[in-house]
């Protein structure tokens, strides 16, 4: 047996792992994202499946009422302003990007975004549930309650920002955005525009659509 024959046998049976080339690898982040997104579309299912059946209406119910009754009257401008900034700011991002030049991000973040609201209008048209009528409405929509269209935004907000944010700045990112879904949900909930589950559900959607979009962009990101 020659040398060369006996190092590449050893190499092969006692030596460094196999490493498949980088570009058939899934990056560590593309792992989080499918787990991500395996999580939110679950849930979207699972939330839809509960409203049709009638078993939410319950807990939505005694909820929404408890909220309500705990915020000041003169909430509700606070939180019909607070439900304005939420597309306000989306558009203010998109212009940023188009003034860096920065096509590629741009792109993605219009597709987050306006992608979400689109299939939160498909949704609503589908599951046709109602909005609360638990007192009376300082603002009234036409629209379907579920997934709310505010909640679906103020989270693809967050997570496209996320995904095209350096790695550095995500947590900062995070103690931001975090407080501004909440307080949007909050607003929703407070106005009697939408049940919690219909909150629960935009954000799930809104997860969902950015982490898929953000593993088909992948490849592209790799190779830049």
């Amino acid at each position: 047996m020659t040398d060369s024959f006996r190092e590449t046998l050893e190499d092969q049976t006692f030596g460094t792992p196999y490493r498949a080339p980088a570009s058939h690898r899934i990056p560590t982040n593309g792992i989080g994202l499918l787990l991500a997104f395996s999580f939110s579309a679950g849930l979207l299912y699972w939330l839809a499946v509960t409203v049709l059946s009638g078993r939410s209406l319950a807990f939505d119910s005694a909820l929404l009422l408890h909220i309500h009754a705990f915020e000041p009257a003169r909430f509700v401008h606070f939180a019909n302003a607070v439900c304005v900034l939420v597309t306000v700011f989306s558009v203010l991002m998109l212009a940023y990007l188009c003034w860096q030049r920065r096509w590629t991000s741009a792109l993605f973040w219009f597709g987050s975004t306006a992608g979400a609201s689109i299939l939160c209008g498909i949704a609503k048209k589908l599951m046709e549930r109602h909005r609360p009528e638990l007192w009376a409405l300082a603002t009234k929509h036409a629209s379907f309650s579920f997934p709310s269209g505010h909640a679906t935004q103020s989270m693809a907000f967050v997570v496209a920002l996320l995904l095209l944010a350096p790695a550095a700045k995500r947590t900062t990112i995070l103690a931001l955005g975090l407080p501004w879904i909440a307080l949007v949900a909050l607003c929703r909930l407070y106005l009697g525009l939408h049940y919690p589950t219909d909150i629960l559900a935009g954000w799930a959607l809104a997860a969902a659509w950015c982490c898929l979009l953000g593993l088909l962009r992948l490849p592209n990101a790799a190779s830049r």
